[in-house]
C-alpha cells in the first residue's frame, strides 16, 4: 500500500509538471509573458494571464505590443506604473482593430486604483461581463513619457482548441 501511494504521489506531481506551461519571450527591453494552465479536455476552460513589461526607455512615444493570440473571453485588466506621469493613455483591441478596453488620462498615483473589469453591453445597452476574442492582440501606450515603468495584466478565459 505504501508503494502505491508513493507511485501515485509520483504520477499527480507528474501530471503537473506537465500541464502547467509558461511561455515568455522578450523583444529589446520589453518583455511578454503567458502562463496557464493547458487546456487537456473538449468543453474546458482556464484563467490564462499575459503580463507585458514596458521599461522608462520604451515609454519615450507611443508604443504597440502585439501578443499571442487569445481565444476566450477577456475579463480583467490590471495596470501598475510607477513613476509621475499624469496624463497616460492605455488601449487593447483585437486583431481587427476593434477596441477591447480603454482608458486615458491615467495618472501613476500609488493610491489609484488600476484594476478593470472588461465588458460589453448588448444591443439594449445591458452590459456583460468580459469580450468575445479569437486571435492577437495589441497593447497601445500612449503619453507615458514621465513614468519609469510599466506593466499591464491581462486577465482572461482561455478555451480549449
Amino acid at each position: 500500500m505504501k508503494k502505491f501511494a508513493i507511485f501515485l504521489l509520483v504520477l499527480c506531481v507528474a501530471y503537473f509538471a506537465y500541464a502547467t506551461v509558461t511561455e515568455t519571450h522578450t523583444v529589446g527591453v520589453k518583455s511578454t509573458s503567458r502562463a496557464h494552465y493547458k487546456n487537456t479536455a473538449p468543453n474546458f476552460s482556464i484563467m490564462g494571464k499575459v503580463s507585458i513589461v514596458f521599461e522608462a526607455t520604451d515609454l519615450d512615444s507611443t508604443v504597440t505590443e502585439t501578443f499571442e493570440s487569445i481565444y476566450g473571453i477577456v475579463l480583467r485588466i490590471v495596470i501598475d506604473a510607477t513613476g509621475t506621469d499624469g496624463a497616460y493613455d492605455v488601449l487593447l483591441r483585437d486583431e481587427s482593430d476593434v477596441t477591447i478596453f480603454t482608458k486615458t488620462a491615467l495618472d501613476s498615483d500609488p493610491a489609484a486604483d488600476f484594476s478593470y473589469a472588461v465588458y460589453e453591453d448588448d444591443t439594449e445597452g445591458n452590459p456583460w461581463a468580459g469580450v468575445p476574442v479569437g486571435g492577437t492582440m495589441d497593447l497601445v501606450i500612449t503619453d507615458a513619457a514621465a513614468l519609469t515603468g510599466l506593466t499591464v495584466h491581462v486577465y482572461f478565459l482561455d478555451f480549449w482548441k
